[in-house]
């Protein structure tokens, strides 16, 4: 599950569109529903 982020442009929270997950993290694609601004980003698994 993805950790959560807000948007740079406007500060709204988003959303996780899109998780790929990988033997050490995962890929997420995160979206704002505001702005429609969207950013990819890999996450470590929590330890």
């Amino acid at each position: 599950m993805a950790r959560g982020k807000k948007c740079p442009e406007c500060n709204t929270p988003m959303f996780a569109e899109k998780e790929d997950d990988q033997p050490k993290g995962r890929w997420v694609t995160y979206a704002c529903p505001r702005c429609k601004f969207k950013e990819r980003i890999f996450e470590n698994y929590a330890c």
